[in-house]
């Protein structure tokens, strides 16, 4: 978990950099987005990762288990990641995004 400042900007950065194709083909699976989770939550199937934001930290959920189906990967990262992503509300929310600290 990070807690350090703008933690919706490095996981953008992150999302951004694994969006990005430098061959003909796609070598590995793009970030997919995860709605309800924060303000901004993608799986990275490659890895397999989940990062998550509320703003306030990043959560970054890593989940090895062998054989599994994404599906069930991805809804055990959504699980560990849930108790700690609080997505603010309102004003709050905007300021954190934009500013990287509420206002006060």
């Amino acid at each position: 978990m990070y807690s350090g400042s703008q933690p919706y900007h490095i996981l953008e950065q992150v999302v951004v950099g694994n969006t990005q194709v430098f061959t003909p083909t796609r070598l590995i699976p793009p970030p997919l987005p995860v709605a309800g989770l924060g303000l901004m939550a993608d799986w990275f199937p490659q890895y397999p990762n989940l990062e998550a934001t509320d703003g306030y930290r990043l959560v970054a959920v890593t989940v090895a288990w062998d054989r599994a189906p994404q599906r069930e990967l991805r809804s055990v990262a959504m699980a560990v990641t849930r108790p700690y992503i609080h997505p603010p509300a309102g004003q709050t929310a905007i300021d954190k995004l934009l500013y990287g600290e509420p206002p006060g």
